[in-house]
């Protein structure tokens, strides 16, 4: 659940909102809707905790993952767009890391049961975050915005701004 009580901001050129109660359910999704400069960004951004409320308080369960595309140009890079997306899940691939280097040593011990039970303990994790299917959906993600396959590797650079915006969409 998100819940945001008696929230208010304001700048130095005048209040934004005040008083704004929230209540956000597990499974409910939420849009917010308004006017340019109405504080739908500032919204969010104290929804993820990146600015400070004037007054009230946000309270987010552990547990809730906050998706938030920001509006800036995104910014294009050498790697793949497929890469792109898998790298949204940095734990994955660092345990992706670990199996590499784990398997390596067990190739030059194959008796060393502890490495053995390490891999093991890895694998299981890697498991539990869908480390084996995420590139598949990730692939299927970039189909569904539009994407053919035989852009998938290609660097994010060459695409256009609302290109990127969709490959930045696919990583949330």
């Amino acid at each position: 659940m998100i819940r945001l009580e008696s929230l208010s901001k304001s700048y130095p050129d005048g209040e934004l909102f005040s008083n704004v109660n929230i209540s956000i359910k597990k499974g409910m999704r939420a849009g917010l809707v308004g006017p340019n400069g109405s504080g739908k960004t500032t919204l969010l951004r104290l929804m993820l905790q990146k600015e400070s409320p004037d007054s009230g308080s946000v309270q987010k369960d552990k547990s809730i993952t906050i998706g938030y595309l920001a509006q800036d140009i995104v910014v294009g890079t050498n790697l793949s767009i497929l890469e792109e997306v898998m790298g949204a899940y940095p734990e994955v691939r660092e345990i992706e890391g670990k199996m590499l280097v784990l398997s390596n040593a067990i190739a030059n011990d194959p008796e060393n049961m502890e490495l053995v039970n390490q891999l093991g303990e890895v694998q299981n994790r890697f498991e539990a975050l869908g480390g084996w299917t995420l590139e598949e959906k990730a692939k299927k993600i970039l189909s569904g915005l539009g994407f053919s396959e035989d852009k998938f590797s290609d660097p994010m650079d060459v695409f256009s701004g609302g290109w990127r915006m969709r490959v930045a969409l696919a990583a949330i």
